[in-house]
């Protein structure tokens, strides 16, 4: 007789296995034959049947763990047995055991998993926060009816704020010892990789709110003026539709305004020098290779009689050889920080549009013989002409007000541009990068104003 029961429920479970390879073939004509509508339809039901089938799955697991099978075949724990047996990682088949073990003991959450009204995820959620330790633990069957409900009729993230609450209030020492844990894992690193710099780091609540805040309120100010349509002075402006100016992805946003706070902070009147400068960002250039076309390629040449007047790059002196081609290059640095960077001559040529010059004289092997007095190419009073005018960056759509922003050369200065009100216009940092790496120009309008259009080829 019992022999007889559990054929008839092999066939049953053979059944049952098959109409789930059918099921998955009809999604495949649904994928290539329906519409949205339809697949959603069919998600909502997909989704109850894999809530009930993972409550099945979960009973298996316990019954695998109760009937001792994993320590007759010979392995040391039961996880050991599922992770071989299924093929999943050890993760996977711990977070298998613990939730069918709770689940024996928490019957509403047990009951709405079955019954589909909750996912796995909920379940998986309830269990972590509410067996932390043996405090919660001892207190989780008396709040499980509000958490089944919880997840069965609102948002994850709700169910995340009510499970975190709870513990803050029935657990508040753990609460300030993760907070604790928290603030000794602190650390930002900065670390130049390839190309760029890669920013890695972790912060505490506080200090990753406060962070993002300032985020937040740099990109959304940012979001707001590209949803304006008009120039600084309010005019609608026509020739917005021919530029090109994609959105930002928002980790390209946030890094955007990561560097704009920087800036603001450099400029900070009561920020530490270090060794008598201000934060400062330095870039060494050779003014030859400032002046020649920043695409062109440099011969570097060594000094000889022959190599004198090379074009785009004064010829090389004898020196080490290590040195040898430092004189034809553009550096980036910070003053208050160790190593040098290599940059292209045209970020080069994008930086001193608003920088203060210092003239360095040196000798064939690179010892300074004499340094210049520091002159800002844009002065003061012109700065304060320029902000008047431009109230901003004047890209279409950009709402940077004139602290956010750096005096743009309509005509480069290291190519004859002269440094006047004429010559002169507010660009924020995204956008003064993309003038200088796009198509598109700045010309003075017959009122004095500057202009952006994207050049016709």
């Amino acid at each position: 007789m019992y022999d007889s029961q559990l054929n008839d429920s092999q066939a049953t479970w053979t059944r049952a296995v098959d109409s789930i390879a059918t099921l998955a073939s009809l999604v495949d004509h649904v994928v290539a034959n329906s519409d949205g509508a339809t697949a959603t339809a069919w998600l909502a039901d997909l989704q109850l049947a894999s809530r009930r089938l993972d409550a099945a799955r979960l009973r298996l697991v316990g019954l695998v763990d109760r009937s001792g099978v994993w320590s007759e075949r010979g392995y040391l724990s039961p996880a050991s047995y599922l992770r071989h047996e299924l093929r999943v990682d050890h993760t996977a088949a711990r977070t298998d055991l613990r939730a069918s073990q709770e689940l024996a003991r928490l019957p509403h959450l047990a009951a709405a998993l079955a019954a589909g009204l909750v996912s796995r995820a909920a379940v998986d959620r309830i269990i972590s926060v509410g067996t932390r330790n043996p405090t919660r633990e001892s207190l989780l069957p008396h709040f499980e009816e509000v958490f089944t409900d919880i997840a069965a009729t609102q948002p994850f993230a709700l169910l995340v704020r009510a499970l975190t609450q709870w513990a803050e209030q029935v657990d508040p020492q753990s609460i300030i010892d993760g907070e604790d844990r928290a603030h000794s894992r602190r650390y930002l690193n900065l670390t130049r990789y390839g190309d760029g710099w890669l920013v890695d780091g972790f912060l505490t609540i506080e200090q990753g709110t406060a962070v993002a805040a300032a985020l937040n309120a740099t990109i959304a100010k940012t979001r707001r003026g590209a949803e304006s349509k008009t120039d600084n002075a309010g005019r609608p402006n026509d020739d917005f539709s021919q530029l090109t100016d994609l959105p930002q992805a928002p980790g390209q946003a946030r890094a955007d305004a990561l560097a704009d706070l920087a800036m603001l902070a450099c400029s900070a009147a009561d920020l530490p020098d270090c060794g008598g400068i201000r934060p400062t960002v330095i870039v060494t250039v050779p003014l030859d290779r400032l002046q020649a076309d920043c695409t062109e390629p440099v011969l570097p040449q060594r000094r000889t009689a022959a190599s004198h007047g090379t074009p785009g790059c004064s010829p090389l002196p004898d020196r080490l050889p290590e040195r040898a081609f430092e004189d034809c290059s553009a550096f980036v640095s910070v003053s208050n920080g160790p190593g040098t960077t290599l940059v292209s001559a045209r970020t080069a040529q994008r930086l001193a549009c608003d920088c203060t010059i210092h003239r360095l004289v040196l000798n064939p092997d690179g010892m300074p013989l004499d340094v210049g007095r520091a002159t800002r190419v844009i002065g003061k009073h012109l700065r304060i002409a320029l902000n008047q005018r431009d109230k901003g960056c004047v890209y279409p759509g950009c709402e940077r007000p004139p602290g956010w922003t750096e005096a743009h050369h309509l005509v480069p200065w290291s190519d004859g541009g002269s440094t006047s009100i004429e010559n002169l216009a507010l660009l924020c940092s995204r956008h003064h990068h993309m003038i200088h790496e796009s198509s598109h120009t700045i010309t003075m309008t017959p009122e004095g104003r500057p202009k952006i259009t994207k050049r016709r080829w």
